[in-house]
């Protein structure tokens, strides 16, 4: 394929991508879900008071939680929701995982991003809560898995852009069709997501190599010219194993991609006729053919990564109108409709029209860290650390710790990021049966979160306090449920201990004093003067993301120590003991579906 937008010469050369448009992009795709997300169709909302056409971010109340958690969320001026929040997850993986992104997606972002996702799409949370349980979302029961096939909507479009950044300078689209392909099914398996995200996509791709001045219909006439290049259903079988057999067991899929390819084509040529109109067109009424203002389909993939190419392909002249018309068509899906608006504009024009929003748009530092650092990936980067699979048990206690929060204060997240954390009021509840909580979390790499928990308060009725002279105790309906579960072992020696809990088992330091260390905030270590004789009815149960891995490193920690690896039903088990003899069983946390590194 020739890229007719791009000089020829030396493809690596020439095809840098500057850091200029790199970040332009990011805080584009940002800045357009910040000014989008007020007017979104799905926004509940208060407290709005704009002049027409005006485009500025707001500060704003988002109602949530329907008939059974009504509450109030505060949203400031600048916030993003969802979508720069999958964006910057799915950059992360790239810059943690490199050679594994994929894994690292599923089952440490996705996970943990159920606890802070704001506005977040029904298939992409319904996804995110399988990979949570520990099972793909293809492989799920009969009806969530026939809900995932289903789910068409523009959850994959408006997160691809890391992986058009990483691939720009690629001299074609294939190893892009499979990064975002192999990305998409994650959340969504109808091909009306992924052929969304893989015409946007390819925009994206042919944005970033442009250089000179994008003309007027130019990036459309490519995508739609090209439609055979994206078009094509990618493999990803060494990445998702299982996935293409669980696709190809629904009716005619194969052919419903093909229907779907025709679907996307159909909508860019509703665009190509719309710009025919030149100075006469109105966007609305362009959109409104497209079917964004409709409830039934405007949150589709192939709806929206229509919408967003028409718009930069009008407004490459002037994107700030561009990014208004996308960010305030009230009654489309105006974050995801801006963000990818915005994205595009940036990939293709660089950073100046956007500046002059970049510096109030939510951890915009952070975001420009974060294009800058996928931009100067590269292929033979592949240092990575270890894996933290996210798991109920491990969010659980996480967000007990959080519930027990000392702040401000350092914490330690369950896929291993740090953070400093505080409480937060900007939830409130509507409901007096129902407690609201939230905390404000900074995390390392510069990304906020805000994790809220909603919780019914107690129904049993009051019972008295009982006392007596000796002895005080609140009645059971009184008493606090716990909050957090842990155990405490006593050892000889306390430096050795934490290395092989650290490295054999997979426990992060959580909290060290003089004399003993808590690993996970589950278990606690502490030197003892005198060693007592170790039970034998101790045995500590720990689910490690590879038995394996655990196996070669106890085996260089204590070479002469005694451990069996089995088969444990359907998952290996490695029975060991530690340095002082604790019996220890290792269990491989079962992933359905997982691919190769």
């Amino acid at each position: 394929m020739t890229d007719r937008l791009m000089p020829s010469g030396n493809a690596k050369v020439a095809l840098r991508v500057g850091r200029d448009r790199a970040e332009a992009a990011f805080l584009g795709a940002a800045v357009g879900d910040a000014l989008g997300w007020p007017h979104e169709m799905r926004a509940p909302h208060s407290g709005r008071n704009r002049a027409p056409h005006e485009l500025r971010f707001e500060r704003w109340i988002k109602r949530s939680g329907g008939r059974f958690q009504p509450h109030e969320e505060v949203i400031e001026a600048g916030d993003y929701s969802d979508d720069t929040q999958l964006i910057l997850a799915g950059a992360r993986s790239l810059l943690r995982a490199p050679a594994s992104w994929w894994l690292h997606f599923a089952t440490e972002e996705l996970p943990l991003w159920t606890v802070y996702q704001r506005g977040g799409g029904g298939a992409t949370k319904r996804a995110a809560s399988s990979w949570l349980a520990g099972r793909s979302p293809w492989d799920a029961k009969p009806d969530d898995a026939d809900r995932y096939f289903s789910a068409g909507g523009n959850g994959v479009a408006m997160r691809v852009l890391p992986h058009c950044l990483r691939r720009a300078d690629c001299p074609d689209f294939s190893s892009l069709a499979v990064d975002i392909m192999t990305d998409g099914v994650t959340t969504h398996g109808h091909p009306r997501a992924l052929l969304g995200a893989l015409a946007y996509g390819y925009g994206l791709w042919r944005a970033f190599r442009h250089r000179g001045t994008l003309s007027y219909g130019q990036l459309l006439d490519a995508v739609r010219a090209d439609h055979a290049v994206w078009g094509l259903l990618p493999s990803i079988e060494e990445r998702w194993p299982g996935w293409a057999d669980a696709a190809s067991r629904r009716e005619s899929y194969t052919s419903l991609w093909l229907e779907t390819v025709r679907e996307q084509l159909d909508l860019l040529g509703q665009c190509s006729d719309a710009l025919a109109g030149g100075a006469a067109i109105v966007d609305e009424d362009a959109l409104n053919e497209l079917g964004c203002f409709d409830r039934r389909i405007n949150g589709s993939g192939t709806v929206n990564a229509a919408a967003a190419l028409f718009l930069t392909s009008r407004h490459a002249a002037d994107p700030v109108e561009g990014l208004m018309q996308a960010a305030l068509a009230e009654g489309a899906d105006t974050d995801t409709l801006a963000s990818m608006t915005g994205g595009l504009l940036g990939a293709a024009l660089g950073l100046e029209w956007v500046l002059p929003f970049a510096r109030d748009v939510q951890d915009n530092d952070a975001i420009r860290w974060f294009a800058d650092a996928v931009r100067n990936l590269t292929d033979d980067y592949v240092q990575e650390g270890a894996r933290h699979p996210v798991t109920k048990a491990s969010l659980s206690a996480f967000v007990a710790r959080l519930e027990n929060l000392r702040e401000p204060s350092s914490i330690s997240l369950p896929n291993g990021l740090e953070a400093r954390a505080k409480r937060w009021d900007g939830v409130v509840s509507k409901a007096q049966s129902l407690l609201a909580s939230a905390w404000e979390l900074r995390l390392e790499d510069g990304q906020t979160l805000f994790v809220k928990k909603l919780t019914r308060a107690s129904a049993q009725p009051d019972r008295e306090t009982h006392s007596a002279p000796e002895l005080k105790f609140e009645a059971a309906g009184k008493l606090a449920p716990p909050l957090h579960l842990g155990f405490r072992l006593v050892v000889s020696n306390l430096a050795r201990s934490v290395a092989f809990y650290q490295e054999v088992v997979g426990l992060p330091i959580s909290k060290r004093t003089a004399k003993s260390v808590n690993l996970g905030g589950i278990l606690s270590i502490g030197k003892a003067e005198h060693m007592p004789a170790v039970s034998d009815h101790i045995t500590v149960f720990v689910e490690v993301a590879d038995v394996l891995r655990s196996l070669s490193v106890y085996q260089r920690l204590i070479p002469d120590g005694n451990c069996r690896l089995e088969q444990r039903d359907d998952r290996i088990r490695l029975q060991c003991h530690d340095p002082d003899g604790y019996k220890i069983e290792l269990y491989q946390l079962k992933h359905v579906g997982l691919g190769a590194d």
